[in-house]
């Protein structure tokens, strides 16, 4: 990103007072630095109008503000750092990136789904990345603010971008397949996450579907249960199986797939990431890629923080898969844990999995029917609302920890874990089960 003050202006149709250089651009007045464009956005707790004057302190070369706090706010704007004046600066902002993605000329890939798209949009962008030119998303910038910031990664000339759309509420996919119009997309899977706002599933597969546009090449797994209704919303709708002619569980080492003549590595852990690449792979095969560039893109990849990496903390294994937490991602990593051949122990440390709504009941309780099952030695439950979970496991006389407090976890964990040991971590994000790690490193 590098444009004028005023050519932003211009390009939005808005007014600017002063002239700079923007380079980066921020919500957040704490990230800003040289060359940041701030952007005044009203959140649900605060409103980044009230830091404006102080992302101009800290070097911002513009802050983009809405008309009507003009007074309030530019007589106090340091000097050297330009004034953007909108009537809406999100919308403004999401508008600049429409237009940053139509002039890259990339041709635009959006992934949704309730899990698995940043594996999804990370397989496939590096797959493409051995086609041509790349941009993808970084990180989980998958929202109405975070992807207009993600479309900065774009280039004139990019070939391809890859992108992670995630909804919170019904009407954000719509808002976002306006600003990036995909030419193609896919769906993960349709799961209860976000029900506490969507309410029913049926509702999330019609958010989701919104990001199927006319003339858009959709993608979803063969079992999806709303394929039906998928196929009624996108003209060209693949359904996609399992394109790897061997499979080869390797434990934390991820599996050896086969392609055609191409056998390689795929170094994530969890089943779900098959599927992941299923989709990966019939997307990347529509721009014309080739087995071995599947096998290159898919071997190299590198798990990001809590998406089933494998930490070595202290004298400790962790399958760090703490990202999130849904019932599927929960059971398949319970699953997955049980497989694995130890020479150590094997413990399962498990937080909420929140925004179910009305499913988080009979979801905890499922988790707990499947811990019963679980080839682990210790079990240990952390939150409010896996306490649904903790009951299943006490009726039937499975012995476990429970608590609803971190310090007590750590402790109970860092007491009862020894070198050589396997730890499961898992939870739904606001739980930061991360930081067990603490007591993790006390481990001798």
């Amino acid at each position: 990103m590098r444009i004028s003050s005023r050519s932003f202006a211009n390009i939005t149709s808005s007014t600017c007072i002063g002239d700079s250089v923007i380079t980066n651009a921020t919500y957040d007045s704490r990230k800003v630095k040289e060359g940041s464009l701030f952007i005044a956005v009203k959140g649900k707790n605060r409103d980044g109008h009230e830091f404006a004057i102080d992302a101009s302190q800290k070097g911002a070369a513009a802050v983009l503000i809405s008309k009507d706090r003009k007074e309030r706010i530019v007589p106090f704007v340091k000097k050297g750092c330009a004034v953007i004046l909108t009537d809406d600066p999100l919308t403004t902002f999401q508008d600049y990136a429409a237009r940053v993605a139509y002039d890259s000329g990339a041709k635009m890939i959006a992934v949704t789904g309730s899990c698995g798209k940043t594996t999804t949009k990370d397989m496939l962008a590096s797959i493409l990345s051995q086609v041509g030119s790349c941009a993808k998303t970084p990180g989980n910038q998958n929202s109405i603010y975070g992807l207009p910031l993600s479309l900065m990664e774009l280039e004139k000339g990019t070939e391809f971008g890859v992108f992670e759309l995630g909804t919170d509420n019904i009407g954000e996919m719509e808002i976002m397949t306006d600003i990036i119009q995909p030419e193609s997309a896919c769906i993960t899977n349709i799961g209860i996450s976000h029900l506490s706002s969507f309410k029913t599933r049926e509702n999330i597969a019609r958010e989701k579907g919104n990001i199927f546009l006319p003339g858009t090449r959709g993608y979803v797994l063969k079992d999806n249960q709303f394929n039906s209704y998928f196929k009624g919303v996108c003209d060209n709708l693949n359904e996609c199986s399992m394109p790897f002619d061997d499979v080869e569980f390797k434990g934390l080492e991820g599996f050896i797939l086969t392609l055609g003549k191409e056998r390689f590595s795929l170094p994530m852990v969890g089943g779900h990431n098959l599927k992941d690449a299923t989709l990966a792979v019939a997307i990347a095969r529509s721009y014309g890629a080739t087995d071995r560039q599947i096998a290159e893109g898919l071997s190299t990849i590198t798990p990001e923080f809590g998406r089933s990496r494998v930490v070595k903390e202290g004298e400790v294994t962790v399958l760090e898969d703490c990202y999130n937490a849904t019932y599927d991602s929960v059971e398949d990593a319970i699953k997955t844990v049980s497989s694995l051949d130890w020479n150590g122990r094997k413990h399962i440390v498990l937080g909420d999995m929140r925004e179910l709504g009305s499913e988080s009941k009979n979801a905890h309780r499922k988790i707990g029917e499947e811990l019963l099952k679980a080839d682990c030695r210790n079990i240990y439950l952390y939150g409010e609302e896996i306490e649904e979970c903790y009951d299943v496991l006490r009726s039937a006389g499975r012995d476990c920890l429970y608590t609803r407090s971190f310090d007590d976890l750590s402790k109970e964990v860092r007491r009862d874990t020894n070198k050589g040991d396997l730890l499961l971590l898992k939870g739904s994000r606001v739980m930061e089960m991360e930081r067990i790690y603490s007591a993790l490193r006390r481990v001798v």
